[in-house]
């Protein structure tokens, strides 16, 4: 899939049960999930393998998409979906913007760290709309 090219280390499940036993073995960052696995269906597995990584993204690929399907797999954790055939550069750049957005992650988490430590019982929490463009 092009992914060894930019970097990334790549292992393959055939299985359902296979991917499961190597997502709770290891800690992926991404895992590229087909929705049609032969006879297993992909969308079933979604789930188990969120609730084995919630912090795995899960980019759900296939020959048939529909916007149902989509719908559907975003809703169970899936934070891409993408029909066949795709670019070597629709992976990059999927990679890509996971990798921003776990970078963006870190950082809020570092930041909020920092204001805690510097502000230490004072909760700047809020659903203001005006207090949020100001935080």
């Amino acid at each position: 899939m092009c992914l060894e090219a930019i970097g990334c280390v790549v292992t393959s499940a055939a299985t359902s049960e296979a991917a499961l036993a190597a997502v709770e073995r290891t800690a992926f960052e991404v895992a590229f999930l087909d929705l049609r696995l032969g006879t297993q269906d992909g969308m079933a597995l979604l789930p188990r393998l969120h609730a084995a990584r919630p912090a795995m993204a899960i980019v759900v690929i296939t020959a048939h998409a529909t916007i149902d399907t989509a719908v559907e797999a975003i809703k169970l954790g899936a934070i891409e979906y993408l029909p066949k055939p795709f670019t070597p550069a629709q992976i990059r750049n999927v990679v890509e913007q996971i990798a921003a957005r776990r970078a963006t992650e870190a950082r809020i988490a570092d930041l909020e760290a920092l204001v805690a430590e510097e502000l230490p019982g004072i909760d700047i929490a809020t659903t203001s709309p005006r207090m949020l463009s100001v935080l």
